[in-house]
């Protein structure tokens, strides 16, 4: 009976592993028909600053509306509108 117990582990072991390594491949062809580009990097880096900057409560009304226009026009390039 143990026996039988340690081939259902194993087999159940082996299936999700396969099945990992399946969505894993398939996870690179979708990545690969539109690669990661540093532009688009950085630009999410300048967006999640803006957006802090825009958290802080002590910013005046001038600075927070030139904030949130430069947020609009990233947001604006980078199709997230």
């Amino acid at each position: 009976m143990l026996q039988h117990w340690n081939v259902f582990v194993i087999c159940t072991i082996c299936f999700f592993v396969a099945h990992g390594i399946g969505l894993y491949k398939q996870s690179l062809k979708v990545n690969r028909m539109k690669p990661y580009t540093c532009t688009e990097y950085r630009q999410e880096m300048i967006l999640l600053g803006l957006q802090r900057q825009l958290a802080d409560p002590l910013l005046e009304p001038p600075e927070r509306a030139r904030i949130e226009e430069q947020i609009r026009k990233i947001e604006k390039e980078m199709d997230m509108q």
